[in-house]
């Protein structure tokens, strides 16, 4: 299937095969699209932002949701039970000041609404922002997406539109690039006399 690319200031060879590269690489591993709807915060969200998704159905050892009233520095209430495993360790990504931080998690395994850090944050945090619970042992990271689309809806919420993002690909497109050299073509090029103390001599080459 041919793409017909238009490289606005494109000035080199290189730069031309990683426009080329780009756009292959990125239409054969970014296939995946989601789109969910979200709250007012969701505004905040821009056409080309990479955004992180937590779907237990993907991404194993991943919980997200909302900070619950009367969480403090050290004890924070959750609007989800979660489960923890025995001998898993566990990250609490926290919402604070706009912005997140993260703390150990020091609960006893079991099904929580409730989750204590040790130590605990500096600050409280912002109550009905986010909080991301992520397993400490190696577990697959939250997919990374890359939005193509927000609209509000009626009801106040706002629906995301994103497509799978691969982080990895700017290697690819940067370090398989080949440089042709370029050769000079001599037929345009009228053969040069050369001069001798008694005559001329042409030589056709």
């Amino acid at each position: 299937r041919e793409l017909e690319i238009r490289a606005f200031g494109c000035t080199s060879q290189a730069q031309a095969q990683r426009i080329g590269r780009w756009n292959l690489v990125t239409n054969l591993t970014e296939t995946e699209t989601v789109s969910f709807k979200v709250s007012a915060e969701g505004f905040f969200v821009l056409p080309g932002e990479i955004i992180e998704i937590g779907d237990p159905s993907k991404t194993g050892g991943v919980a997200a949701g909302f900070i619950g009233e009367n969480s403090d520095k050290s004890t924070i209430f959750l609007d989800r039970q979660v489960t923890l495993t025995s001998g898993t360790a566990y990250q609490l990504f926290l919402l604070i000041d706009g912005k997140m931080r993260n703390c150990p998690v020091s609960t006893t395994a079991g099904n929580r609404t409730q989750l204590t850090v040790n130590p605990a944050f500096d600050k409280n945090p912002d109550i009905g922002g986010m909080w991301v619970l992520k397993q400490d042992d190696g577990a697959e990271e939250v997919r990374r997406y890359r939005v193509v689309g927000v609209q509000e809806n009626d009801d106040g919420t706002v629906s995301v539109l994103a497509v799978s993002h691969n982080s990895n690909k700017y290697d690819s497109i940067d370090s398989d690039v080949v440089i042709q050299q370029q050769v000079a073509s001599l037929s345009s090029v009228d053969p040069i006399p050369r001069v001798n103390v008694e005559s001329i001599e042409i030589e056709a080459t």
